[in-house]
Formats: structure tokens, C-alpha cells, sequence
């Protein structure tokens, strides 16, 4: 280029270019969400160059006397990461259903009976959908990797949740089942039954809090352990209560879960919006 007339070259002819570099700074990059907001707002500054472009973004124009550019296009470590980050979140969700079948499938054969490994499924399945759109609201600065690692954990914790008041209800039936030979975990623990129900809760406890601390923070961290504290407790209520043999007492204390979960679900939904 001359120093003196930049749009002209060393020779003294209209300066052409075969590639213009526009360089962009992001910040946090690896914040997913939040960065395709930011490559939106780059398209809207790169405006002035596409409505020049006879290309699109995928691919390349024809060379058009009107329209000086051929294509404008975004790239680097941070686009690249935004594009297989979106295709990775695509085909989990995609995969939904299949993962669903497969879960089913596993747990009719781990409890040999399908009508059982539907009542188990079907909290899980609910608890895992709610979770995922959750977490987007609560994620808004995570990306995908520490979103599944945070689902996943919090799945494996709602089994256990499931395990605590599938067992509480099985043992209603214990007589029943022992007759006709079903092996529900009520007729596994028998007299450990106590010390196994606070297994759970514990597990629980744990894996939840993990999967909270990896998917939020600040105030929202803090509402969504108090909603865990709350619901904690009223597992070890549900404990100090649990009669093996007061079949009325067992059905109240397998119902009172729906007031455990209510309970999680306001905490939570308040951490939402914090």
C-alpha cells in the first residue's frame, strides 16, 4: 500500500485484496450461551460487509462485478468450540428418546417386572427433562460439558431418591410379594431396611449438592442448597416415622414424597430467578 493514499498500491492502482482479516475480541468464550448472543451482534457489525457478498455463511459466491465479496465468514478456537458444542447439545437432545427406551429397557430387566420399572421410570424421566430446562436457566455461563456432567450426576441422584420411596411402598406389599415370588427391595432389606434408607438419603445428599455446586453460584447456589437442606429433612422425618408394619403409616409416609418434591421445586424455582 502507499503510506501517503492507502486505497491505492505501491503502483498507483485501486488496492484489491484476495482475503481481509477482521479480528473480533470475546470474552469468556467459554460461555456458550452467552457467546451466541455475541456472534449475533457480530453479524449485525459484519452487515456492511455481507450485503457486499454474493456468498452465504456456509459457503463461498461467485465473483460478481456488483458485489465485491465472495464470502464472510467467522472463525477461530472460540467459533469452533461454539459449533460443535451446538451439534453436541443437538444430538443429546436427539438422543433423548433412545436414552429413555434404553433406561426403560434396563430397569424391567433389573426388576423383572415392566409395571415396576415404569413406576420407577417415570419420576426419573420427569426429574430429568424439569433438571434440563433447570439448568439452561440456571446456566446461563456453563457450557455443555459442565451441564451434562452436572444432568448426569443429578440423575444418578434421583435414583437413589426413587430407591428410598419405591422401598417405603414395597414393603406394603412384602407379604404379598414373598408369595408369588417378587423381589422387590423391600423383601432385600428386610430388617436393614432403616440403614439402607439413609444410605440413600445420604448418597442423595451428596451427588445433589456436587451437581448444584458444578451448575450454579452465588445466590442461586446458596437458595438451591437450602431447598436441599429442607428436603433432606424431610427424608430423615419420613425415617423417624417408617413402621415396617403399619401398612396405613407406609402409605402416608410413601405420599408425603410428593410434598418433598414440592419442596425442591420452590426452592429451586426461586434460585431460578436470583
Amino acid at each position: 500500500l502507499d503510506p501517503a493514499q492507502p486505497w491505492l498500491d505501491t503502483s498507483g492502482r485501486p488496492a484489491s485484496y484476495s482475503m481481509m482479516q477482521i479480528r473480533f475480541g470475546v470474552t469468556q468464550p467459554e460461555d456458550f450461551p452467552g457467546l451466541g448472543e455475541g456472534i449475533e451482534e457480530i453479524w449485525n457489525d459484519l452487515s456492511v460487509f455481507t450485503n457486499l457478498s454474493s456468498g452465504t455463511y456456509e459457503e463461498i459466491g461467485p465473483e460478481e462485478e456488483d458485489q465485491p465479496l465472495t464470502w464472510v465468514m467467522l472463525t477461530g478456537r472460540p467459533i469452533t468450540r461454539y459449533a460443535a458444542s451446538s451439534a453436541m447439545q443437538e444430538e443429546m437432545q436427539s438422543s433423548l428418546i433412545l436414552g429413555s427406551l434404553f433406561v426403560l429397557i434396563s430397569l424391567t430387566i433389573g426388576f423383572r417386572s415392566f409395571a415396576q420399572a415404569v413406576v420407577t421410570f417415570l419420576p426419573i424421566l420427569v426429574v430429568v427433562v424439569w433438571l434440563y430446562g433447570l439448568m439452561y436457566v440456571l446456566g446461563a455461563s456453563l457450557n455443555i460439558v459442565t451441564v451434562t456432567i452436572a444432568t448426569m450426576i443429578m440423575y444418578i441422584a434421583a435414583i437413589f431418591w426413587t430407591l428410598f420411596y419405591d422401598t417405603i411402598y414395597a414393603h406394603q406389599d412384602r407379604e404379598d410379594d414373598a408369595l408369588i415370588g417378587v423381589k422387590s427391595t423391600a423383601r432385600l432389606f428386610g430388617a436393614k431396611t432403616v440403614q439402607w434408607l439413609w444410605l440413600f438419603i445420604a448418597f442423595f445428599g451428596v451427588l445433589t449438592i456436587f451437581s448444584l455446586v458444578l451448575s450454579t453460584q452465588g445466590t442461586s447456589l446458596l437458595a438451591a442448597l437450602l431447598g436441599v437442606c429442607a428436603f433432606e429433612a424431610h427424608l430423615i422425618w419420613q425415617i423417624s416415622r417408617f413402621d415396617a408394619d403399619d401398612q396405613s403409616g407406609l402409605l402416608r409416609l410413601f405420599r408425603s414424597n410428593r410434598d418433598a418434591g414440592l419442596i425442591v421445586v420452590v426452592f429451586w424455582g426461586c434460585a431460578a430467578f436470583l
